[in-house]
């Protein structure tokens, strides 16, 4: 179970970022602190190598609005607001099905008008961002039976966490990760250049 002080740091990054405001963080703040989304969860051991989380969903589950269904494969992660799944786009009529990330909202959240803003403030603000290194966002459902998700382009590959376990102790080494930081970054902004203009 996420504790408090978990979801008011996620709520300090979502501040930071000026995915809420500070009225709504003060707001969400003191709704943890009273108690009103701290027991709405039941115990989740986080494995996410089973086949059911937190939300009480499960693999091959269909999800979504009618006219856009999404049926539940693999667990991807989870964190203070919800839970990241692989799921098939399974929609007829849209041809092939195609594999897509559902970021979705855990149930606490989901009966809250602000934080149904919120996640659809952050599917808005992502939707409109292009990178290589920023994944696609494709938009917000609100789905039947109060599910509510964000969809996006599902990347295949190891996540940071497997990469960190498999190096061990030594982590990833420095030249590493500037060169991964270069490459995600504008040329102005890259590490070891001085723009002319800033001399």
């Amino acid at each position: 179970m996420t504790s408090p002080l978990e979801k008011i740091k996620e709520l300090q990054t979502m501040l930071n970022e000026e995915l809420i405001t500070r009225a709504d963080y003060d707001q969400f703040k003191d709704d943890l602190l009273r108690g009103n989304f701290a027991a709405a969860k039941p115990e989740n051991n986080t494995n996410l190598d089973s086949a059911e989380t937190s939300l009480a969903v499960r693999k091959g589950d269909e999800i979504g609005p009618t006219d856009q269904r999404f049926r539940l494969e693999t667990p991807l992660g989870e964190g203070g607001m919800g839970e990241v799944w692989s799921a098939l786009e399974i929609t007829s009529g849209r041809g092939k099905q195609k594999l897509r990330a559902l970021k979705l909202l855990h149930e606490e959240y989901a009966r809250s008008p602000r934080y149904l803003d919120i996640l659809q403030n952050e599917a808005d603000i992502v939707k409109e961002l292009s990178h290589p290194n920023i994944v696609n966002v494709h938009g917000m459902c609100r789905g039947q039976g109060g599910i509510h998700f964000i969809v996006m382009e599902c990347l295949q590959g190891e996540s940071l966490k497997t990469i960190l376990r498999e190096r061990g102790e030594g982590g990833i080494p420095w030249p590493q990760i500037i060169n991964c930081c270069n490459r995600s970054a504008a040329p102005e902004l890259r590490l070891g250049r001085a723009s002319a203009d800033s001399s």
